[in-house]
């Protein structure tokens, strides 16, 4: 490093650096848990469980006439609250109909359902 300047030094450190803290984001992106996953872990602390939780849920629709709370907060854009809001309504008013029923619960707007609409069905499709 004597060889170079001053100014090369100071563009070199910088480049080191950046290399260093994109290797550390890099690291903290792959053992940072999905946010299902950190629902999950919250709500139960058995985590052979939580691994079967989590795979059933990301392979998987979700059935929005029969899901509890826990796996309703799996979906994007539901979080506890309007989860328990979705459960609430189905006892209130009976099962959903269509999908687009979901945008009945108060917080479920269009732009949310549009997030959703992928990720759910309405009832479990069970096969014989």
């Amino acid at each position: 490093m004597q060889d170079f300047p001053y100014t090369q030094r100071k563009a070199l450190l910088f480049v080191i650096f950046i290399l260093i803290l994109g290797l550390g984001l890099s690291y903290l992106k792959k053992i940072t848990p999905r946010r299902a996953e950190r629902i999950i872990y919250l709500d139960n602390p058995d985590k052979k469980l939580n691994a079967q939780i989590i795979a059933d849920t990301t392979q998987k629709l979700i059935p929005i006439n029969t899901a509890d709370q826990r796996l309703l907060c799996c979906v994007p854009g539901i979080g506890k609250v309007i989860a328990q809001r979705i459960i609430n309504y189905r006892h209130q008013n009976g099962l959903f109909k269509t999908k687009e029923d979901l945008m009945l619960v108060k917080g479920i707007g269009q732009k949310k359902f549009q997030k959703m609409r992928d990720c759910i069905i309405l009832n479990e499709q069970r096969h014989k």
